[in-house]
C-alpha cells in the first residue's frame, strides 16, 4: 500500500514476500533496518514471484486501490508447524502463481506452481535476497564450491543442489535447478521512495539468489528448502538427505510435502483433490503433526472464506477423535479418519483443529 507519498515503491511486497532474521539481527545486525528499503532492488524482494514488468512509482492507486483481485491467503498451524498459501496476483500486470509454504523446526519449504503471465517481460522467483551491509562480503558455497566475493559479480548454475550464505542460511534445491546469483552494491535515497525523506544517499551490498522463470512462462514452477542460519556441512547434509522429504505435488491444483522424521503432513488444496494420503472435496489448508505419543493433530483452513461443508479423509488408522472444533459436524474413525466439516465461512480464515489418537 501506499499514500502520501509514502511505499511508492512497494509494489511486490504483497507478492509472498518471506522474511527472516538471522542470529544476530534482532541485536541491531538490521538485516531490514539498515538502509534496506531505500537500496533493495524493489523487483527482487526476498520469497517473492513477480513480473520484471516497469511499474511507475504509486502504480495501482493510493490507500489499497491496488488490491489484487482474489482473497485466497492464509494458513494453518497447530502452534509447532504451518502451512501458508497465497495465490499470487501481479501488479498492473498478467502473473499469476501459487505459493505455499511449509514450517518446519529447522527449515520452511517454499514451492511454486502454476506460474503464468503474458506481459512480454520476465518472471523470476526471488529465492532470496540478502543485505550485506554496507562492506559485507558473505561467502556464497554453491554444491561445495566457493564463488567469487567480488561486487558487481554474477553466476548461473544449470543444476545447483544446495547454496549457502556464510552467516545467512542455506538453500536446498531437492531435484537440482536452474540458480541465477547476483552480487551487487546498490545506492538509493530514503527520498525516492518515501517523499519526506532524506535526500543522502545510502549504498549496502546484496546477495540475490533468482529463478528465472523467463520471458510469459506458462505453467512455470520452483521447490526449494529455505534453512535459516544453518552452516554450510548442514545444509550439504539436508541435500544428500533423499529420505528427509517427501515432496507429495506442486502444481495449480495442490501443493504438498511429507516430513517423516517430524511426522509431518501438510497440503494446500487449491481444489477438490487428493495428495498423499489426504483427500478433501473442497479449497482447504490441511496441516498433520503426528507425535511420538501416538496422538496427532489435524488443522484445516478455509482461507478464502467461502467453504459451505467440507469432507476431510486422511487414510490412517485413527482409533477416537480426543477434542474437535464446532465446525467438525461428523468425526469417523477406524482404518481413516473422515472429518466432515460444515459451514467454514464464518471462521475468518481460522484454524480448525483436531486431536485424534492413532490406531
Amino acid at each position: 500500500e501506499t499514500g502520501n507519498g509514502e511505499n511508492v515503491r512497494g509494489w511486490h511486497t504483497g507478492s509472498g514476500l518471506l522474511s527472516w532474521w538471522a542470529a544476530g539481527d534482532s541485536d541491531g545486525g538490521g538485516q531490514y533496518s539498515d538502509g534496506y528499503w531505500p537500496t533493495v532492488d524493489p523487483y527482487r524482494l526476498p520469497g517473492t514471484t513477480v513480473s520484471r514488468k516497469p511499474l511507475a512509482d504509486a502504480a495501482g492507486g493510493a490507500w489499497g486501490a491496488a488490491r489484487p483481485d482474489t482473497t485466497w491467503v492464509g494458513g494453518a498451524s497447530d502452534g509447532t508447524y504451518g502451512v501458508t498459501a497465497q495465490d499470487v496476483r501481479g501488479l498492473s500486470s498478467t502473473l499469476r502463481g501459487r505459493k505455499a509454504w511449509f514450517f518446519l523446526d529447522d527449515a520452511v519449504v517454499c514451492l511454486g506452481a502454476g506460474i503464468t503471465a503474458t506481459d512480454g517481460a520476465g518472471v523470476e522467483t526471488v529465492v532470496d535476497t540478502r543485505s550485506l551491509g554496507a562492506a559485507g562480503t558473505a561467502r556464497l558455497t554453491v554444491d561445495g564450491r566457493p564463488q567469487p566475493d567480488g561486487h558487481p559479480w554474477h553466476g548461473s548454475f544449470r543444476d545447483a543442489r544446495w547454496a549457502h550464505v556464510a552467516g545467512h542460511a542455506g538453500y536446498v534445491f531437492r531435484e537440482g535447478a536452474p540458480v541465477t546469483a547476483l552480487r551487487e552494491e546498490r545506492t538509493g535515497t530514503w527520498k525516492a521512495i518515501n517523499g519526506g525523506g532524506a535526500t543522502d544517499p545510502v549504498t549496502r551490498r546484496y546477495l540475490t539468489l533468482l529463478a528465472d522463470h523467463g520471458t510469459d512462462p506458462s505453467d512455470g514452477s520452483y521447490a526449494y528448502v529455505l534453512m535459516p542460519g544453518a552452516s554450510a556441512a548442514r545444509t550439504a547434509g539436508r541435500a544428500a538427505d533423499r529420505r528427509w522429504l517427501d515432496l507429495t505435488a506442486n502444481s495449480a491444483a495442490a501443493q504438498g510435502v511429507r516430513v517423516p522424521s517430524l511426522g509431518f503432513t501438510g497440503a494446500v488444496f487449491w481444489e477438490a483433490g487428493t495428495v498423499g494420503r489426504v483427500s478433501a472435496d473442497a479449497p482447504l489448508i490441511v496441516q498433520i503433526h503426528e507425535r511420538r505419543d501416538r496422538t496427532a493433530t489435524v488443522c484445516v483452513s478455509d482461507p478464502n472464506r467461502a467453504v459451505g461443508s467440507a469432507t476431510l479423509v486422511w487414510r490412517r488408522p485413527v482409533r477416537s477423535v480426543t477434542s474437535k472444533p464446532g465446525t467438525v459436524t461428523d468425526a469417523r474413525t477406524g482404518h481413516e479418519l473422515r472429518l466432515t466439516f460444515g459451514d467454514l465461512t464464518g471462521a475468518g480464515g481460522v484454524t480448525q483443529k483436531v486431536t485424534v489418537r492413532l490406531g
